[in-house]
């Protein structure tokens, strides 16, 4: 089976449209990366995680690193277009100083998640490669069909501990 088509296998697995969790999970991931690109400061919360678990892998995967790169890009991008557009026009003081805090503790959070995800995966390179063969081969919740999967599988149990 080839890549593309496994990974369309495990983004909609079989009667994926009758399945309220997947909705939900589907939902709330979207709602959170679009929350992440928007407004990083809300999800201080996961910065705050992302600093306690610098030194666990294991943990820091369940955070999605590429929305909060995109978070600081877009947030940066923000603050230079709000410094050029509003350069010289005193009567708009007060907004731009309220966005332009907003924005700076956006580049804040999403600078600190991305520069912990960015440490951790320098100096934790053989636990980190081990998390994105077991990401990009796993089952996904059906039965392994191939060696791959079968391998990514018994990694899986091994990196996060036996299912209880």
């Amino acid at each position: 089976m080839s890549k593309s088509i496994r990974q369309l296998h495990n983004d909609f697995p079989r009667y994926w449209w009758r399945s309220a969790g997947w909705w939900r999970a589907a939902a709330k991931q979207d709602a959170t990366a679009v929350l992440t690109l928007i407004a990083p400061v809300l999800l201080t919360h996961k910065a705050v995680f992302a600093v306690r678990h610098r030194r666990n892998p294991v943990q820091l995967s369940r955070i999605n690193g590429e929305s909060f790169a995109y978070g600081v890009a877009g947030s940066i991008a923000l603050l230079v277009m709000l410094a050029w557009t509003s350069a010289g026009r005193a009567g708009m003081f007060p907004l731009v100083l309220g966005m332009g805090s907003v924005l700076t503790l956006n580049v804040l959070v999403s600078g600190t998640v991305v520069a912990v995800l960015a440490g951790s995966r320098a100096r934790e390179r053989p636990d980190w490669s081990a998390i994105d063969f077991v990401e990009r081969n796993g089952a996904h919740g059906r039965p392994p069909e191939t060696p791959d999967e079968d391998e990514a599988e018994r990694m899986k149990v091994l990196l996060t501990g036996p299912a209880s």
